[in-house]
């Protein structure tokens, strides 16, 4: 698990100016699994970070994984924008 990462997530997601901006690929892939906005949101706010990469020009994505409401295992993959935006690029369901 990404520790440091986890901690920075979690003041992105705790920003009283949070926002989540969904790309279109994540969105047809949140309609496909049938995984509303709420759980994505959620999601980021209590999961851990379980895996960085980072590109060759430096901007780093991180997949968070963890369960939705209904028990199901999803990965939001974000790139983060501190401190406060996380731009979700996409989503996956692990079940």
């Amino acid at each position: 698990m990404y520790r440091n990462e986890t901690i920075k997530l979690r003041a992105i997601t705790r920003s009283p100016d949070f926002r989540m901006i969904v790309t279109t690929h994540a969105a047809d892939r949140m309609a496909k699994n049938d995984i509303a906005r709420f759980e994505v949101e959620r999601l980021l706010k209590a999961a851990p970070v379980v895996m960085v990469d980072t590109e060759p020009d430096g901007t780093e994505t991180w997949r968070v994984t963890g369960h939705d409401t209904d028990g199901r295992r999803i990965a939001v993959v974000i790139e983060p924008l501190p401190p406060s935006m996380a731009v979700v690029i996409t989503v996956i369901g692990l079940d």
